[in-house]
């Protein structure tokens, strides 16, 4: 399988991170910056964002805008020391009912070379 993740630079020490095979992809924004790189959002979780970004020199900590399950599903693979929430994303991360996961659907999915 090729890369479940797809990394294009849209400006300097700016990138923007898809999922190609899930259509109704959400971009995944990351910013360079020190002594942390700043990753807004980590996608569905279905491959290992954290690693990867550092197997590509990046050292991410992740903000969540939000809980929705296209969003905040790579979560599981930061530490809590390396996620930053708002107190309204955490209480909606810890109910699952909020997560959006009723419109995941098989068809929103490519075939996976």
């Amino acid at each position: 399988m090729s890369s479940w993740f797809t990394i294009k630079k849209i400006a300097d020490d700016i990138f923007c991170i898809t999922e190609p095979y899930f259509r109704e992809h959400a971009n995944i924004y990351l910013i360079r910056g020190t002594p942390y790189d700043l990753l807004v959002d980590c996608g569905l979780g279905v491959s290992d964002i954290k690693a990867f970004l550092v197997q590509r020199g990046f050292k991410p900590r992740v903000f969540l805008t939000h809980a929705h399950f296209d969003h905040s599903g790579g979560i599981r693979a930061f530490t809590p020391q390396e996620i930053m929430v708002t107190a309204k994303v955490l209480q909606n991360l810890r109910d699952s009912t909020r997560w959006g996961k009723e419109f995941l659907l098989a068809r929103d999915f490519d075939a996976v070379a």
